[in-house]
């Protein structure tokens, strides 16, 4: 099987009223930066912060809710540290130039619409897997590689996507994510150097980033670089 073009890395955040999935993805050559810039970060934030250990991972959702390693951010006037630790990690991937997809659903919404919705998580992995598909079909890209946190928690949609394959996904934007590698790998103790790229991501999925009204219409670009595109 041929190398894959590129890597695309998902996570997901809900909350009662939504669903989100969002997803940085990179080309291999932009990998290999966006790594090595990580591991300059954590060197620098390790010297900075003598209560960091030297090779702590970079997770965004910690250091924004200041648990485990970050605890001594705890303190609620230093929240603007938490903000700046975790913008310099996303400008990094902006610096190296990752794309950045954000997907939500409306979940009342999404009840209300159908009598036998399909899962709020599915709804909007397929949502982004059919934007990173045309992310790749735009830059001619062949096969991008998906590694999606929490997967491992939904039996059954790989043989959803699997499906999508054969008949297209639905409604109007349907598409056989021929550009999507035929496997999703969830993350492993085994992936750690691909799972670093997963760690950035509840930046974008944490309501701090989250778009402050769900809509249902065209996406519009966010800082340039994102494509929030919530849909009922």
């Amino acid at each position: 099987m041929p190398r894959a073009d590129a890597y695309a890395f998902l996570d997901e955040s809900y909350e009662s009223d939504h669903y989100y999935v969002a997803g940085i993805m990179v080309t291999r050559q932009q990998m290999e930066g966006l790594d090595a810039a990580l591991d300059d970060l954590n060197e620098s934030l390790h010297q900075k912060h003598g209560e960091l250990p030297q090779h702590i991972e970079l997770h965004a959702h910690r250091i924004m809710q200041a648990q485990d390693e970050w605890i001594f951010l705890r303190d609620q006037r230093r929240i603007g540290e938490r903000l700046r630790i975790s913008a310099g990690m996303l400008n990094l991937a902006t610096r190296i130039g990752a794309k950045a997809f954000i997907e939500g659903v409306d979940v009342a919404g999404l009840n209300r619409r159908y009598r036998y919705p399909d899962p709020p998580h599915l709804v909007t992995l397929r949502h982004i897997l059919e934007s990173i598909n045309r992310r790749a079909v735009c830059r001619g890209l062949q096969r991008v590689k998906i590694y999606a946190d929490h997967l491992d928690e939904y039996p059954g949609y790989l043989e959803e996507i699997e499906l999508y394959r054969k008949i297209g996904t639905p409604g109007y934007r349907s598409s056989t994510l021929s550009r999507i590698d035929q496997r999703l790998w969830s993350r492993t103790p085994g992936q750690t150097r691909r799972c670093k790229l997963l760690t950035l991501l509840p930046i974008s999925a944490d309501d701090t980033w989250k778009p402050t009204r769900v809509k249902t219409a065209e996406p519009e670009p966010l800082h340039g670089r994102c494509l929030p595109s919530s849909r009922i």
